[in-house]
């Protein structure tokens, strides 16, 4: 192992409180302190590894992630659209 611990996320089969931790990802500190508890798993400075599994179901959510993604894409469209 090169890792001390790790946290698999798949998002197609955790609940709720796991994908509220990314709709304000301003604070990291946040984000990984709740991972932790959740998954109860301690993470290590630069030992430790986090693995996003099936991150589009995320994508396919009602969470402000996705509107905001949803945003960004149509705010693309309209930029290419006007050049």
């Amino acid at each position: 192992n090169e890792y001390r611990s790790y946290i698999l996320i798949d998002f197609s089969l955790v609940d709720k409180n796991v994908i509220d931790l990314f709709d304000d990802l301003t604070n990291l500190d946040y984000l990984l302190f709740g991972l932790q508890t959740i998954f109860r798993v301690d993470l290590y400075e630069r030992e430790s590894l986090i693995i996003f599994d099936k991150k589009e179901a995320l994508v396919s959510g009602s969470s402000s992630y996705q509107k905001k993604c949803s945003r960004d894409w149509e705010y693309q469209q309209l930029r290419r659209r006007r050049v």
